[in-house]
């Protein structure tokens, strides 16, 4: 099989274009605590953004780690890759 494609190194750091909350994250995402009898899972907020770097491009991402009170469009981000529990890789937005 034959692609046209071929890779690209791009710039993981950029400006947030947008951001939202996801309010029932992924399970990897949520606070692991004992609040009721049928669940272990305290799900808060998880923000995703939207990272916009070189050229236009924009990287989804998720920002575990970030208080959405303090998330602002226009700030600077940068884009790593980070490997889950069950070896899947997801990509992460941190202030740069």
């Amino acid at each position: 099989m034959q692609s046209d494609m071929e890779w690209k190194q791009i710039s993981h750091e950029g400006i947030l274009a947008t951001f939202t909350k996801i309010h029932v994250p992924p399970e990897h995402f949520a606070v692991r605590q004992s609040l009721m009898p049928f669940s272990s899972i305290q799900f808060e907020p998880c923000p995703i953004g939207l990272l916009e770097v070189e050229g236009g491009l924009k990287i989804m991402g998720w920002m575990p780690k970030a208080d959405v009170r303090k998330i602002k469009v226009g700030m600077k981000m940068k884009a790593m890759s980070q490997v889950l529990p069950d070896g899947n890789i997801t990509i992460v937005l941190e202030p740069a």
